[in-house]
């Protein structure tokens, strides 16, 4: 018929994930870990606004989701929302980081992160010795809210932040401690950016930058307002 335009298919997927209970967040018990996750995922699976969707925990830490009437060009979106951990840790890089990476020197407590900036559309690695674990524990179950920003100068995506009143007090203390280090802040164990505190910062706000695009910004965005309590991977996929 004329005026009319043929719509592209939709069909269900589903998928059955595990979660890894050895890599649990701080303060999360085991018994609690699927139950969390579940509600995590509940609340990512609705931002899809797909109706009648299930998501349900089987045996041995696994979890069912299925999607149904999904538009073809959703479903890597959904599998990328589903998978994303988000699990963000602050942590502090050593002074002495590049003297001691010049000399081979890993120090005990440090690891070896490699932060990637884009440079005159090349991406430049840089390696910085960080802390394993995060400071004074402040990770991702701090924080309130978080949004995508466009950066005023560049124009490249970030990622704004807001902690909750707990959240604000430790990374107060944390910047006023160590004002002229450099904080790592690590997403998923990948180190996004170190940037050198250069004054306390008080008011309970941070922003991530790193090299990703808008698209992958909204994705983080979305995932730090509900991170996972520990990483999944996909057993299976499958269209219905």
């Amino acid at each position: 018929m004329a005026g009319c335009r043929a719509r592209a298919p939709e069909h269900g997927i589903a998928f059955l994930l595990e979660l890894d209970t050895n890599r649990l967040s701080a303060g999360v018990l085991p018994a609690e870990a699927v139950p969390a996750a579940v509600e995590v995922l509940r609340k990512r699976v609705d931002n899809f606004g797909v109706a009648n969707s299930l998501i349900q925990p089987v045996k041995d830490n696994r979890i069912l989701i299925q999607l149904p009437s999904l538009a073809e060009a959703e479903k890597a979106r959904a599998k990328s929302q589903i998978q994303k951990t988000a699990f963000l840790e602050f942590r502090l890089v050593h002074p002495e980081s590049d003297a001691l990476l010049k000399q081979g020197t890993i120090e005990p407590g440090y690891e070896v992160k490699v932060e990637r900036r884009k440079r005159e559309g090349t991406v430049v690695e840089v390696r910085r010795l960080v802390k394993k674990e995060p400071e004074r524990g402040l990770t991702g179950r701090y924080v309130d809210k978080s949004w995508v920003a466009l950066d005023p100068i560049t124009g490249e995506p970030k990622i704004s932040l807001k902690f909750s009143s707990e959240g604000a007090r430790l990374f107060g203390e944390i910047t006023r401690e160590h004002v002229g280090h450099c904080l790592a802040i690590i997403l998923d164990g990948e180190l996004c950016s170190a940037p050198v505190i250069r004054e306390p910062i008080l008011g309970g706000n941070c922003e991530i930058s790193g090299s990703f695009d808008l698209a992958e910004a909204h994705t983080l965005a979305a995932a730090l307002q509900n991170p996972l309590p520990a990483p999944v991977r996909i057993l299976e996929e499958r269209t219905f």
